[in-house]
């Protein structure tokens, strides 16, 4: 069934269900609530929390006339007090309507109503902005329990609600578990779990399904790798007949030596290239860990076998970086390197691809544009892809169908916990690469009203020589002053506390000739501080650099936070990162200032947040903040276990092509750090 056909998704609907990826009507339902409203119980003033969606039961007591701004709007507002209080009571909520004239018809003093909106606080008053409003006597659609979803402001809530409740009377997800085996551990069929978690009558009822949600996605990740790990004993197509001593002149020209555990990673990549299987290996290292030089050194003997080899990053920033850093590595070891992106063209970019087509070029460093129907390579054997979630499975598919049977190297820095590897992946085999080598970097929480410190102090450090990174959540500050825009940060700064330093701006949606100008400027150090977005979250590498200054930080998930962290510290000054936030009291935040071990969070973040974030992606439209609005526990994944161990392949169940390399793609040889 597609997308197309379920009732209210037309051509522009569409496009904005595609800008949450929801591009499928399995995306659709499994794009589950991210909280449920119970329209059954409200609450009274006096129970109000800031920043929570509440129903009040209120009476009006006051109703202003309509007012003009300057910029063009207009808005009233109305006084209220519980439902039951008298109009002294000095507990009062203030609700404000803009560009709603019409709603002054349906607000009446001294008449009592239900309004549903999410509380701000002023103050101590509390407000509501733009709020849904029912007569008391009158409740309609305040009622019931109404799911919330993540749909960031692309459809409306009550639209998308009414696409999924269509997609689920016409879609039957399958059961990977079948009837035998369901009534035997007690579980209901995955079709009921979807439809309660959808259209639950309790917030109970919602949880619990997207409990049963859950135990699904993990046997059905769980039953994939026992698949995968049983025919992954492929034969090998490319043989790498030289010694891993063909590197060693190479290993010894670096100028640093290697780690203990670089060198046994190697060694697990070199023995992968040498057995009958071929590798489709995961190197997991901590930022900063050194994971770079493992994978120039892999491609090196490649290249030395008589192989092409093809590394490829998630930005252009990023794809500069690595082709820097082996122009320079394999300078005097005969070896030819080149670059490609979306943004070299034309004759350039022909005379490129006729290289690689040839065989001239030994290796390829670019963006998703290698990926590029036109690029042909004469004898690919090896592929490096950096921070392989930020690609799609389909690309990922492409670049590794340029060369049957390559072997794949996959580098990332986002932690995965021990506890799930071990319940999920009992077989992998585990080595470390450590980052003892890099200077730990001092985190310090920073409440709004000490921001204008924390820019002095970036200041300051900027007149001493070093550079700064000032990161923000967005480009413009377009949910107002709660948060802070790149641009408008940027031309604050230059004009305020910057005036004297040199201060540049860089996000993704600029031209890459442009962020490649800005990023050599400040690899040079002709720019003190740059204010960016998260674009420089991965791999940027700037010595010197020893502040980093992230806006907003309670908007950020933990992996990000250490990624950001993790571009300064890499030289031998003393490092610091600053994390402005407005919720000082974040748990997640707060361990960040205690650990700098990616693991350590990684396990803490799922103690906090369980494990959805590490479960079911491939059809939860890689929804900010995990797919689930439960924490997915050690005791559910191996009731999982139990199920799956328990022999659950439902008859006639049928392995999806996508998911299969999705899952193929995930469940790598995994090295770890």
């Amino acid at each position: 069934m597609k997308l197309e056909e379920v009732k209210g998704v037309g051509p522009s609907t569409l496009r904005k269900l595609q800008s949450i990826d929801v591009s499928t009507v399995e995306d659709l339902i499994n794009f589950l609530p991210k909280t449920y409203i119970d329209f059954n119980s409200p609450v009274s003033l006096n129970d109000l929390c800031d920043g929570q969606f509440s129903l009040i039961r209120v009476r009006i007591v006051k109703v202003t006339r309509p007012v003009k701004t300057k910029n063009g709007l207009s808005f009233f507002t109305a006084d209220a007090v519980d439902f039951d209080a008298p109009e002294t009571d000095k507990n009062r909520l203030k609700i404000v309507w803009y560009n709603q004239p019409y709603m002054l018809q349906k607000v009446k003093a001294d008449e009592k109503y239900f309004v549903f909106g999410k509380v701000k606080f002023s103050g101590r008053r509390a407000e509501l902005i733009n709020p849904k409003i029912e007569p008391l006597d009158k409740q309609k659609n305040l009622s019931g329990i109404m799911p919330v979803y993540r749909t960031k402001g692309a459809v409306q809530q009550g639209v998308f609600k009414g696409i999924v409740d269509d997609a689920l009377r016409k879609f039957s997800p399958a059961d990977i578990a079948n009837e035998k085996v369901r009534e035997r551990y007690g579980i209901e069929s995955v079709k009921d779990a979807f439809i309660r978690a959808h259209c639950p009558t309790s917030v109970e009822e919602g949880l619990k399904a997207q409990e049963r949600i859950a135990l699904e996605d993990t046997m059905k990740e769980i039953l994939y790798y026992k698949i995968i790990n049983s025919q992954a004993k492929e034969n090998r197509v490319f043989e790498y007949r030289l010694d891993k001593s063909a590197v060693d002149d190479f290993v010894k020209s670096l100028p640093f030596p290697l780690t203990p555990t670089q060198k046994n990673a190697l060694d697990e990549i070199f023995e992968n290239l040498k057995s009958k299987r071929r590798m489709n290996r995961l190197l997991i290292g901590d930022v900063g860990s050194g994971k770079t030089i493992v994978a120039l050194i892999s491609a090196l003997y490649a290249v030395k076998c008589g192989y092409q080899v093809a590394i490829v990053a998630p930005t252009e920033i990023l794809a500069e970086q690595h082709f820097n850093n082996a122009k320079r590595f394999f300078d005097g070891f005969n070896i030819n390197v080149t670059f490609l992106s979306g943004s070299v063209k034309g004759a350039e970019r022909k005379e490129r691809e006729r290289d690689i087509a040839s065989g001239k070029t030994d290796v390829v460093i670019g963006t998703h544009s290698v990926f590029s129907k036109t690029v042909k390579f004469r004898k690919l054997s090896f592929v490096v892809i950096d921070e392989q979630h930020k690609f799609g499975v389909a690309q990922k598919y492409d670049l590794q169908e340029k060369g049957a049977g390559v072997d794949t190297l996959t580098l990332t820095a986002t932690p995965i916990p021990r506890s799930v590897l071990m319940l999920l992946y009992d077989e992998l085999q585990l080595s470390e690469i450590d980052k003892s080598h890099k200077t730990k970097v001092k985190t310090f929480l920073v409440p709004d009203y000490k921001k204008d410190g924390m820019f002095s102090y970036v200041r300051d450090e900027a007149k001493k020589g070093n550079q700064a990174f000032i990161v923000c959540p967005k480009i413009c500050d377009s949910e107002g002053m709660e948060t802070y825009g790149a641009k408008t940060l940027f031309e604050e700064l230059k004009n305020g506390v910057f005036s004297d330093v040199n201060v540049a701006l860089i996000y993704g949606k600029m031209k890459a000739k442009e962020k490649s100008e800005i990023m050599q400027s400040f690899e040079a150090g002709d720019i003190d501080v740059l204010i960016a977005t998260t674009v420089v979250e991965v791999g940027i590498d700037i010595k010197n650099a020893t502040t980093i200054a992230v806006l907003n930080s309670e908007r950020f998930g933990l992996a990000t936070l250490h990624q950001l962290r993790g571009r300064v510290g890499r030289g031998d000054k003393k490092a610091f990162c600053f994390l402005h936030t407005l919720d000082a009291g974040n748990p997640r935040l707060k361990a960040l200032t205690e650990f700098d071990e990616g693991y350590k969070l990684a396990e803490l973040d799922f103690t906090l947040r369980g494990g959805g974030d590490y479960l079911g992606t491939r059809q939860s439209g890689e929804q900010d903040g995990g797919k689930y609005a439960i924490k997915i526990t050690p005791d559910q994944i191996r009731f999982a276990k139990e199920i799956v161990t328990d022999g659950v392949l439902q008859e006639g169940f049928e392995i999806d092509k996508d998911d299969f390399y999705y899952y193929e793609n995930k469940f790598k040889d995994v090295t770890v750090s």
